[in-house]
């Protein structure tokens, strides 16, 4: 892989689980960010970014 190609892994893995998380709020609450339905079982704060931390020993 180009030097390039790697920086960037962070940010795409950062990307990712952001996503996946929100994917699984918005399934848990049943209903899209500040919407209010009756269906909606639950309230949520603030989502923080994730960031993947890893050691390589080269």
């Amino acid at each position: 892989m180009a030097k390039v190609e790697i920086e960037i892994l962070p940010e795409l893995n950062r990307v990712v689980i952001d996503s996946a998380i929100e994917v699984e709020r918005l399934r848990y609450l049943q209903a899209g960010p500040y919407e209010r339905t009756l269906a909606r079982v639950d309230q949520a704060n603030d989502l923080k970014s994730k960031e993947l931390c890893a050691v390589s020993e080269h």
